[in-house]
């Protein structure tokens, strides 16, 4: 689906406040994929999502969408958006019409399309994000800071893309509003077949959704693998200020208790399973 070929990118180059913030990336999405995205604070995560829909140029390096190089065609920019749905951090500022169902039913207008096209796209979109009818005639301001989200995202969604990139999706939201939106993600992931790209600081989402992890340090993807892969280099991790999920932590602390307890797992419904499984066995 994507495909990265050494792409640099360097901010203000020739200048004496140049920046190098990506460096020689190279690197294979696959169609179907969820994959996250991880490093701390200016590794490069958000340059780096901003070149596989076109919003940066690499400096030097070629990005691919299905073998085609996205830069080839300036003519084809705004086409490959639509095919590669890239939503900012809270996206809810972005909200702009006075009723939901307009602002979601604002880009498939733009994209030309019939009116009876358009609201189909976007019924179809605020169904999979999970926000019922009585909404759409409600202003944005009207909403929780949740269901803003979910209409800024069900807006990328309704034009029909073939990748969506989501940059910290659960930012500023209370837990109640992160997990109904983690939840969503997952569903959009498995219902629609969408390639996910999640950029994340939380080792915890990614463990919890991805089936693939890359990280990032200065401007350098430093690792790519499964989240057993990942994150059973805990000492890497924590040399570049990242660390495991917190439910790692748990089941090392409780192993030091009782060493039939497992390490290296990554996610609460992997833990609860062990624990159950662990459970069964002293009790026969």
């Amino acid at each position: 689906m994507i495909e990265l070929k050494n792409v640099t990118h360097i901010y203000n180059e020739g200048s004496v406040f140049e920046k190098k913030a990506v460096n020689e990336i190279s690197l294979k999405i696959n169609a179907g994929e969820m994959v996250a995205l991880i490093g701390h604070t200016g590794s490069g995560k958000s340059t780096l999502i901003q070149h596989l829909n076109a919003l940066l140029k690499p400096s030097s390096g070629t990005v691919l969408i299905k073998g085609e190089d996205i830069h080839a065609d300036k003519s084809r920019l705004r086409e490959i958006r639509q095919r590669v749905g890239l939503v900012f951090q809270y996206p809810e500022h972005q909200l702009f019409e006075a009723e939901v169902f307009k602002d979601v039913a604002f880009g498939p207008t733009r994209m030309g399309l019939p009116p009876e096209e358009v609201e189909k796209c976007a019924r179809a979109a605020l169904e999979v994000v999970g926000l019922s009818e009585d909404a759409y005639t409600k202003t944005p301001f009207e909403l929780s800071g949740g269901q803003k989200r979910r209409a800024a995202i069900a807006g990328v969604l309704a034009m029909r893309p073939e990748v969506l990139i989501l940059d910290e999706p659960t930012a500023g939201l209370d837990p109640r509003g992160r997990d109904g939106i983690l939840s969503q993600i997952k569903h959009m992931h498995t219902a629609l077949g969408l390639t996910v790209i999640l950029v994340s600081h939380s080792m915890d989402d990614a463990a919890r959704l991805s089936d693939r992890i890359l990280v990032m340090n200065q401007g350098r993807l430093i690792s790519d693998g499964t989240p057993a892969e990942i994150f059973s280099q805990g000492e890497m991790l924590k040399d570049i200020g990242l660390d495991v999920p917190q439910i790692s932590f748990l089941m090392t602390c409780l192993n030091k208790k009782n060493p039939r307890v497992p390490t290296g797992v990554f996610s609460v419904e992997d833990a609860a399973d062990a624990i159950m499984e662990l459970a069964k066995g002293q009790s026969s």
